[in-house]
């Protein structure tokens, strides 16, 4: 929340906080523990007595704070400390280290699960989803992430001065609006920093390569596996702030800057990516690709062909040697490059008049690249061109092998299936070019006892540039491979009829026939460009009732009230260049223009009401309402509220629970995304000369008698995908139920129950689930969203007569998980062994997943994804695999001489394939196979050193995933949607160890 709402107050709420924040270096251990416990987080300056300082209070979850403030919702906390321990400027790390947290979209997200592929970094909070978690800095809404996308960008956040990261779990709409349905990730920045500090921070990865049962399966297939240590994908960092108070205390000004890069890892560079691997009975072997370097022809009457070397203008058979890997070229780490600034100032006139503005930037580049494109997309069936028997590119043998055998004369035209690749043309690339902003202007201060006002103007935009280098464009290959004989010279049929006059022949029949001109003008660039846009009013007023004399007869403390009004406008605008919205660039797709706002006005309230005070079996008993009335064009009316009671028996016992109506709203991106196609690696039941599905089940997806047993095998189907105007909002209920023990002045615990259903939830219907369920159960919902072509495909071309399964979003059901958080922190002083032995201090956060009941296709049975992995549930189901239980205990030694030692364990709990699930829409037994049908729980122990090594410098070294734990190995079968290298990017350590080091000079 701003500063502002919460007035000053001294510090001393609790004990143990106290205890913690008398020792300077556990300032922010005190700020932890308050919020655990449910104690308001006091800001405690370094060095200072807390009794003496007047500071600000700030609490996630209420707009009511003082000192004595408490929470009836569980909050887990970060400090600036574990950033450093955990070696990375980036704060989506510090924030996926929770195991509250999902890891979504980072620099590692580059699979085919990511879709669409923004650039950015996001918090997911219980895995619903970033758009269900809603990110704040220092209690206001960030500016919006990306164009498709709007989930903050976390790379926007100042990683030098973050204070602390609290995690409010439960919904909580009611208090900070929409999208906070699985709860909120608040930034606490030191906007009051005073001095200079400047960091510098690296690190780099360090892989083994000494799989050799990896290596022989990926030998065997002709890839060659990288083998020995390695040393990739380093990182630097460099950020400064400076801080000043500005006449005579009256004002400060706080400013910051930074730069960071981080380096590419491409999947060959480590032996478990140097291909794809599919499961084969126990064991697994490489998919390679029928897309090749020299081209696959297939002509409809005749056997797969490929360019002859011997030859170099002749076709021969195609073998399985002949085959393209593309697995080498995937990303394990995209390479980034980052700018950052801002200031924040604040100029106190009086007591009724603090004037207050932020101003941030951020430049973030970050490129992904893939294989080079080609003719027909990767694990798709073969693009079917025309090529002309009198085209003079061909050789006699090869008319005779595309036309003549096939009873074609030199006025036909052969069709042919086309599987070419682009090597001429090198890695296909996707950059993302992000210029965000964020402008906060605004005034607070006392209205006269005993109100308060905050009132506020929140600007945030992010502009974007996309561009996709070397795809080929279909038109243009198209017309390159209709070439006709003028005067002996091959020339397209298209310059001659004028059509094209532009158009160069090219030469894919011969080796080395691929002209520079033919390859500049096969070749497009896709681009994308434009900006999303969200500002925010905001007009609050807090007061404390007592002064009207409304307190409980048990109590001493007067209610308290907060109100307010806040009007919201949010709109993107969006433009493709005409390779990219006509659909021409073969291997991207289309995307199209797209322009909308919406507007929401909103009312809301607060009370917290202190019920019972200082009586026997009720140290406190306090009782919290909220309510937001919200009024959205066009989207409609909806209301959120929430009730929370906290109950402290006697001091050392704190219970605490919560119900809640928390919403969330379509975004702009969901209304108004263009509708396009895109391939999604599935395999259609009915294709293929032996459809693994009956006559009688095809022919409820619209199979004809007919077509079937004659459609084209397939490794992937268009599925359309993008926006719906007539969304409605999400609503979702929530429940949590806790305590909180503090036996001793150095001990705490707690143990939360949370509990979060989404209905009405925004999602898409997948291709995976909704063809399935139309052949088994006829659903007609389902059915009608599989829509075939003339031929019967869902694969096959990309225009508007294509098959497709759509997949574009609706309200279509319900999502709900719920599990149990525990956090403890023990500080044992070891002054009792010796004067100088210091303290350890244990710090403990684990989760348990209890249920992920999941129901968002209309007529089908719910299903429940927890501790599972596959195709389906990482469509439908969390972000990334939930396990049943994961944690970290982090174990710090501290000495008074300034070095600290801190070991950190992390705990992945078992995961298992989804086929191997009961559930009849999991299950498929046909598809357990012995080599990754389970995942061991894994642990990773982190090491980390710091050295005060001068009075103003401090030194951390460190290393994360000691043991040098290798990712698990998941094949195409068991995950399609995860696999990036084989393996399921986000969930465990993939690039191996990671060595960093850092420098801090703070004066």
């Amino acid at each position: 929340m701003p500063d502002s709402v919460f007035g000053t107050a001294p510090v001393g709420a609790a004990r143990l906080v106290d205890i913690f924040a008398h020792r300077g270096r556990y300032a922010l251990a005190a700020a932890y523990l308050a919020a655990v416990m449910g104690v308001c987080s006091p800001h405690v300056v370094y060095g200072a007595e807390p009794e003496e300082s007047m500071v600000e209070i700030v609490v996630t979850g209420t707009r009511l704070g003082s000192a004595n403030t408490t929470s009836p919702s569980p909050i887990a906390v970060l400090d600036s400390e574990e950033l450093l321990r955990l070696g990375t400027p980036r704060v989506e790390d510090l924030v996926n280290s929770l195991p509250q947290i999902n890891s979504t979209l980072n620099l590692g997200a580059n699979g085919a699960a990511v879709a669409p592929l923004t650039g950015t970094a996001t918090a997911d909070l219980r895995g619903i989803g970033a758009l269900r978690t809603l990110v704040l800095i220092n209690g206001r809404r960030t500016a919006p992430g990306d164009a498709y996308n709007p989930s903050a960008d976390l790379n926007t956040v100042p990683s030098i001065l973050v204070k602390r990261v609290e995690v409010l779990t439960g919904g909580a709409s009611a208090i900070y609006g929409s999208d906070a349905i699985a709860g909120v990730v608040n930034f606490i920045l030191d906007t009051n920093f005073t001095g200079f500090k400047l960091e510098l921070e690296g690190g780099i990865n360090r892989g083994s390569n000494d799989r050799g049962d990896l290596q022989a399966i990926e030998r065997a297939s002709g890839a060659t596996p990288r083998t020995g240590t390695i040393y990739d994908g380093g990182s630097q960092d460099v950020s400064a702030v400076f801080g000043k108070d500005l006449f005579g205390g009256s004002g400060h000004v706080t400013a910051y800057g930074g730069y960071r890069r981080a380096h590419e890892v491409t999947a060959g560079r480590r032996d478990f990516g140097a291909c794809t691997l599919i499961e084969t009975g126990n064991s697994l072997q490489c998919l390679l690709d029928g897309t090749t370097a020299l081209g696959q022809f297939a002509p409809s009457n005749g056997n797969p062909l490929t360019l002859d070397t011997a030859n170099g203008h002749a076709f021969r058979s195609l073998a399985p040697g002949d085959l393209y890997n593309p697995a080498p070229y995937q990303q394990l780490q995209r390479p980034d490059t980052r700018f950052n600034g801002g200031v924040f100032a604040n100029y106190k006139f009086n007591d009724a008049a603090n004037l207050y503005g932020e101003l941030q930037f951020m430049d973030d580049k970050t490129t992904a690249r893939f294989e080079p494109a080609g003719t027909t997309p990767t694990g798709a069936s073969l693009n079917v061109f025309g090529i002309n028997c009198n085209n003079p590119l061909l050789s006699a043998s090869q008319v005779n092998d595309l036309c003549t055998s096939a009873g074609l004369g030199p006025l036909d035209t052969a069709q042919v299936g086309l599987g070419r690749r682009n090597v001429e043309g090198g890695l296909r690339s996707d950059e993302f070019h992000h210029l965000s902003s964020r402008t906060v202007l605004g005034i607070k201060g006392a209205i006269g006892e005993p109100w308060s006002y905050d009132a506020s103007l929140v600007y945030g935009r992010l502009d974007e540039h996309e561009t996709l280098s070397n795809d080929l464009l279909l038109s243009h290959v198209t017309n390159a491979l209709d070439v006709v004989n003028v005067n002996g010279v091959p020339t397209c049929q298209s310059v001659v009829n004028g059509t094209d006059p532009a158009c160069v022949p090219y030469n894919i029949f011969q080796v080395g026939g691929v002209t520079p001109a033919a390859l500049n003008y096969v070749t497009g660039q896709g681009k994308q460009s434009g900006y999303v846009e969200r500002t925010i009013a905001n007009v609050q007023a807090i007061g404390d009732l007592s002064h009207y004399g409304i307190v409980s007869p048990l109590a001493h403390t007067g209610f308290g009230i907060a109100a307010g009004a806040e009007y919201r406008v949010e709109g993107i605008h969006y433009h493709p260049n005409a390779a990219y919205s006509t659909g021409d660039l073969i291997v991207t797709g289309a995307a199209r223009p797209t322009d909308g706002t919406f507007r929401v006005a909103e009312v809301f309230t607060e009370f917290k009401m202190p019920l019972i005070e200082d009586r026997p079996f009720a140290k406190e008993l306090n009782l919290n309402l909220s309510d937001r009335y919200a009024h959205y064009l066009p989207q409609g009316n909806v209301n959120a509220y929430g009730v929370g009671l906290e109950w402290a028996p006697i001091q050392p016992v704190r219970l605490r629970g919560s119900v809640s109506r928390a919403v969330r709203a379509p975004t702009a991106f969901e209304l108004f995304t263009p509708q396009v196609l895109f391939q999604t690696p599935f395999t259609d039941p009915c294709a293929g000369p032996t459809p693994s599905a009956t006559q009688a089940q095809c022919a409820l997806s619209g199979v004809t008698a007919q077509q079937y047993g004659h459609i084209a095998s397939q490794t992937a189907v268009n599925a359309l995908v993008g926006g719906n105007p007539l969304l409605k909002p999400e609503t979702a209920d929530t429940v949590t139920a806790g305590f909180v023990l503090t036996p001793l002045s150095s001990v705490l615990f707690s143990a939360d129950y949370w509990r979060i259903k989404a209905n009405k939830f925004i999602s898409n219907v997948p291709a995976q689930l909704a063809l399935p369920s139309c052949l088994n159960t006829g659903n007609p919902f389902n059915c009608a969203l599989i829509q075939r072509d003339a031929n019967g495909s869902l694969s096959t071309g990309l225009g508007a007569s294509a098959g497709r399964i759509v997949s574009t979003r609706y309200n279509t059901g319900s999502y709900g998980n719920s599990g149990i958080d525990f956090e403890g922190r023990y500080n044992l002083s070891l002054r009792s062994i010796a004067p100088k032995a210091g303290s350890l201090e244990f710090s403990f956060s684990g989760s348990i997943a209890i249920d992920n009941p999941i129901n968002v296709t209309p007529g089908t049975s719910p299903v429940d994804c927890t501790d599972l992995y596959g195709p389906t549930c990482s469509t439908v189901g969390p972000t990334t695999p939930v396990p049943h239980w994961r944690h970290r205990l982090r174990t710090t030694w501290e000495s008074p001489a300034g070095v600290e030692v801190s070991l950190n364990w992390r705990y992945i709990g078992r995961l298992n394939s989804e086929f191997t699930s009961s559930n009849p829409n999991l299950s498929n037994p046909s598809n357990i196979f012995p080599v990754d049908s389970h995942i061991a729980a894994y642990s990773y122990v982190d090491l980390e050193t710091g050295i005060d090594a001068a009075e103003h410098v401090h030194i951390s070294l460190g290393i994360n995933n000691v043991t040098d734990k290798r990712p698990p190995v998941i094949g195409l079968v068991s995950n399609p949607l995860l696999v990036n290298g084989n393996m399921a990017a986000g969930v465990y350590d993939v690039l191996g160890r990671y060595l960093f080091a850092g420098v801090t000079v703070k004066y």
